[in-house]
């Protein structure tokens, strides 16, 4: 399990921001959907992780998912970048006593296990929400989350990064990051050279925001004859296209429970179709037409 890597098997991520009192519903049919992979931060209103945490004790408690199955990812979120009272720590302690009690924290929200035995809790990432304000913290913050590697934590990330400041951890990280998540949006370019920097050094890039952050794509003509052709929803085609196309995963947000299942099973009949060829269509061409389409080389 220490050794899996996000990627393989889950394409799509369940992203449980902004969803509120109704995080414990969604997150249910989320799993009955069939997601195995979920992205949750211990940032109160934004993220209800204690209802997250629910859901997913529901499915392990009676056997019907494993542990195993499951990518929990979760952030330590700082307070330079959310109000303070909706952190589960003191911010005037050190940042390594931060990163502890909300590490903690993320663990009991989600599992509510004890230490002790062989059923020890553990995050498959745990993410940094943001960079700090200067080096020296963010890298103070940095080596605090490497100590829980990989007992109570099996890889480090970070999200709303620049390319720079990436670059930057990563030289001077002892556990590399092997999950990058940002927003994927056209006024940044697509990401495309902090993308190409993640493949360079084989770390997973997650993008989201992509269909709020790309209404342009999404009623483009590659998107809607892709989605026409394959009868699937024009969002999980461009789901599917942002995926296959550039090389990256997907955070799913919807709180419409119709959507959720939906675009999770048509985006597996799109991998199914170009793993497989069990439906006739060119999916050469049209991957090349939605690269022309975000200016992606192909280098």
């Amino acid at each position: 399990m220490s050794n899996r890597r996000v990627g393989a098997e889950q394409t799509l991520i369940y992203g449980t921001a902004w969803s509120f009192d109704r995080t414990q519903h969604l997150v249910e049919r989320a799993l009955q959907a069939g997601y195995r992979a979920f992205d949750t931060a211990c940032q109160k209103p934004q993220y209800r992780q204690d209802l997250v945490g629910h859901s997913l004790r529901s499915v392990l408690d009676v056997g019907t998912v494993s542990r195993a199955d499951l990518w929990i990812q979760s952030k330590f979120t700082h307070c330079e970048n959310s109000e303070p009272e909706n952190l589960p720590y003191d911010f005037s302690l050190p940042l390594g006593d931060q990163v502890k009690r909300s590490v903690n924290a993320a663990l009991y929200d989600l599992f509510s296990v004890k230490d002790g035995g062989d059923d020890k809790p553990y995050l498959d990432c745990l993410l940094l929400h943001a960079p700090l304000s200067t080096a020296d913290s963010t890298l103070e913050v940095w080596l605090a989350m490497e100590e829980f590697v990989p007992d109570r934590v099996r890889t480090l990330g970070v999200s709303n990064v620049p390319l720079q400041i990436l670059r930057w951890i990563h030289d001077s990280a002892t556990i590399k990051p092997s999950v990058v998540q940002n927003r994927l949006i056209p006024t940044l370019g697509f990401d495309q050279e902090l993308r190409e920097y993640c493949k360079d050094k084989a770390m997973v890039y997650q993008a989201f925001q992509v269909l709020k952050g790309n209404p342009g794509l999404l009623t483009s003509s590659v998107v809607k004859d892709a989605a026409s052709s394959m009868m699937v929803s024009a969002e999980a085609m461009l789901y599917f296209l942002v995926h296959y196309a550039l090389g990256v995963q997907v955070l799913e947000g919807s709180s419409n429970e119709e959507h959720i299942a939906k675009n999770l099973m048509d985006f597996a009949k799109l991998q199914a179709s170009a793993r497989d060829g069990l439906v006739s269509y060119d999916w050469g061409n049209c991957i090349a037409n939605f690269r022309t389409l975000v200016n992606v080389s192909t280098a």
